[in-house]
């Protein structure tokens, strides 16, 4: 299946996506009129992510616990971007001594404060959030699938 941005915005393509199950692997084939640079592409990733739990794991409100999320969860969530040729890595950190430069490193690559330049990659792009009510980091970055 392929499907043109020269038919379809974006709000429609998330839509059919997310109201279908998840194609198999490369089987969505993506194209944009015009050249997306690394940090539109990392904010198209995390907008389809954000509506994709919103759609699939959202309360009424579309509000999401991500807290009880499990590895199904997870992995149905992978095979989505698997079905348009990415990647998603969603890791969970304990604000422990020994998770401190880790979580420091994300936080210091985190897409809104990171110098983007022509060499960066879509990988060295991370979304960090910290949910008081569960002491947990939630890190999420994305990639192409090779």
């Amino acid at each position: 299946m392929t499907m043109n941005i020269n038919t379809i915005t974006v709000d429609d393509l998330i839509f059919n996506l997310l109201t279908n199950e998840p194609k198999q692997e490369n089987e969505i084939q993506l194209q944009f009129i015009n050249d997306i640079s690394i940090k539109e592409l990392f904010e198209f990733c995390m907008e389809f992510f954000n509506e994709l739990c919103k759609y699939k794991y959202g309360d009424a409100n579309g509000k999401v616990d991500i807290s009880t999320w499990n590895e199904s969860t997870i992995n149905h969530i992978k095979a989505y971007y698997k079905s348009f040729g990415m990647n998603i890595n969603i890791l969970f950190l304990e604000p422990t001594r020994q998770n401190y430069n880790t979580i420091k490193f994300y936080e210091s690559r985190e897409y809104k404060k990171y110098p983007i330049t022509h060499n960066t990659k879509l990988q060295d792009l991370y979304y960090v959030m910290f949910h008081q009510s569960t002491n947990k980091y939630y890190i999420i970055n994305f990639n192409f699938n090779r």
